[in-house]
């Protein structure tokens, strides 16, 4: 068994089956999270590929979302092997060495917890870690803990608070979801909404603002819809309230894409070079020499190392080198049209944040070197968009006001 087999072996992987639902945006996905996906091979209704048991959980979330069949059909490697042994003589002998291994370094980083974190976040958080330094196997420095938990943090607007606890070898990451801060807007700062494109209005969901048209009104793009001033029918004066909220219209939107029947699509192929190194308290252990060459991928990924189940104050790092190799693919009329239909399909889902489909149409013209989709939207959405508060919106007072 080469080093390459035998650290893939003690990485573990998961062979995944996926079939049905949006097969294509499932894999982008997953792309997206940063998921390991490896030796893929088409099957009868969808694809087969390894994966990282690390891994599985954040797709069987991703292939729900896009209504795909998810089945694991083979668990192989180190992990799933060692699992019978749980609960014998290993767990005693393990525990030995832990205590013993405590004792002789107490600030070695055993195992690091994280608190209220879904998968996703624990991912990008552990990923974080890594890049300061900090992963199960260094010995713990408090003044590099606290550098990396400030710019973590600042680097996260999304968390209003994060914390890095570290006792007897035991790092517990905890965090809060920060609030919206509460916006404070001056006469200077006030917004209008007006017509993000044509479209027939049909009510409106204001949070603030005085409406300009009324329903069923045709507008036209940069047309004013809600102002942020208006003049006052007792008092005379201008009253101003910033603009917010939503003006749902009917608007008619076309898209037109082109599929041709051959198409060459870059790709990471066989895996021509892996090293991995044990990050340990006594420093960075390598355990195999990386090849590779120009125009390659190389992805680096970093796991805690355990023992039936037991951490270790050691990381496996392992670095993976992949050959970029191209696909060529020849498509069917059938196939181009599906293929540019969910290209339209994901740019009316970038036009319109939420929408409501009212009228469908649809043209396919199938040309010498490809097929040219054509298809005609008629739908109900928010065509309203935020623009500055200038003095020329303002109303002009009555002569005879007062």
């Amino acid at each position: 068994m080469s080093a390459r087999s035998l650290w893939h072996w003690l990485d573990g992987s998961v062979r995944v089956r996926v079939t049905g639902g949006l097969g294509e945006r499932f894999l982008n996905d997953c792309a997206r999270l940063g998921a390991v996906i490896e030796d893929v091979r088409a099957v009868e209704f969808g694809f087969e590929f390894d994966t990282s048991p690390a891994d599985v959980k954040l797709m069987r979330a991703a292939a729900r979302r896009r209504r795909c069949e998810f089945a694991v059909v083979a668990r192989r490697g180190a992990p799933f092997r060692l699992r019978r042994l749980r609960g014998r003589f290993g767990l005693a002998l393990g525990a030995a060495l832990a205590v013993f291994i405590l004792l002789w370094e107490p600030r070695a980083v055993w195992s690091i917890d994280f608190y209220d974190f879904t998968p996703a976040e624990e991912k990008q958080m552990r990923a974080l870690l890594y890049e300061h330094g900090v992963c199960e196997g260094v010995l713990a420095d408090v003044a590099q803990m606290n550098v990396a938990e400030s710019e973590i943090l600042s680097g996260l607007p999304q968390y209003g608070w994060l914390q890095f606890n570290f006792v007897h070898g035991r790092l517990v990451v905890e965090k809060t979801d920060g609030a919206p801060a509460p916006e404070m807007q001056t006469q200077e700062e006030l917004t209008v909404l007006v017509a993000a494109c044509d479209g027939i209005v049909r009510g409106f969901d204001l949070m603030g603002g005085y409406i300009e048209v009324e329903p069923g009104q045709a507008v036209a793009r940069g047309e004013l819809l809600v102002n942020a001033a208006t003049v006052g029918k007792r008092t005379g004066k201008v009253l101003y309230s910033a603009a917010r909220g939503h003006v749902l219209a009917e608007t008619r939107r076309v898209f037109r894409c082109f599929i041709p029947y051959e198409l060459e699509v870059q790709a990471q192929g066989a895996v021509i070079g892996r090293s991995a190194s044990l990050i340990t308290p006594l420093g960075r252990l390598p355990l195999g020499e990386q090849t590779g060459e120009d125009g390659a991928d190389v992805s680096v990924t970093a796991q805690p190392l355990t023992v039936f189940g037991l951490h270790l104050p050691a990381t496996l790092e392992t670095r993976t080198v992949r050959r970029r190799v191209s696909h060529a693919f020849s498509l069917t009329a059938r196939q181009a049209a599906d293929i540019a239909r969910s290209r339209i399909h994901d740019a009316l889902n970038d036009a319109f944040d939420e929408y409501e489909i009212l009228a469908r149409d649809e043209t396919v013209e199938e040309q010498e070197a490809g097929v040219l989709v054509t298809l005609r939207y008629t739908v109900l959405a928010d065509i309203a968009e935020s623009a500055p508060y200038t003095v020329d919106l303002q109303p002009e007072i009555p002569a005879d006001a007062g």
